[in-house]
């Protein structure tokens, strides 16, 4: 069934970081959706005192933010973590394979497209499970919704 998504990316990290997502959800704020590799599931995390706030340890995780329905909310979604990571998106309007690049902050602010512009971005190498999990994610995204921001405007990709 198709997901309404506001943001979702990839993230290789060496070490452990914090990840702040910040946006101006409503009253009815979505989860944040944190899958990590080796575990079975998601971790959740509540929107509180104006951003979303994670501890990740080393390793790769895919984060995402679904807001269907009443959750959905306009603007920008901003994410900034506390050392540099690959962030690893895997848009098949821009590329047919995972592409990936080092950052410690980005943003999406596009209702039609949840996934952060890359910035120099490369193939990703050693992607299995990062590629595999982006992969079974993109194919769940709405492609239909009209966006509240955006009337009588569908998402327009190739997915």
């Amino acid at each position: 069934m198709p997901v309404d998504t506001k943001l979702i990316f990839g993230l290789r990290t060496s070490e452990d970081v914090t990840l702040t997502v910040t946006g101006q959800p409503g009253a009815r704020a979505p989860d944040l959706l944190i899958k990590t590799s080796g575990q079975a599931k998601d971790t959740v995390i509540a929107y509180d005192n104006g951003a979303w706030t994670a501890a990740l340890t080393a390793g790769e995780h895919v984060v995402r933010v679904e807001a269907s329905g009443d959750s959905w909310f306009q603007g920008e979604v901003k994410f900034t973590l506390s050392s540099a990571s690959t962030i690893v998106i895997y848009d098949t309007a821009a590329s047919p394979q995972p592409m990936a690049w080092l950052a410690t902050t980005g943003a999406v602010n596009d209702a039609k497209n949840p996934w952060p512009p890359p910035v120099a971005a490369e193939p990703l190498s050693n992607q299995a499970w990062l590629s595999g999990t982006l992969q079974a994610l993109n194919k769940e995204l709405s492609v239909s919704r009209t966006f509240p921001d955006l009337p009588s405007s569908p998402r327009k990709t190739a997915r």
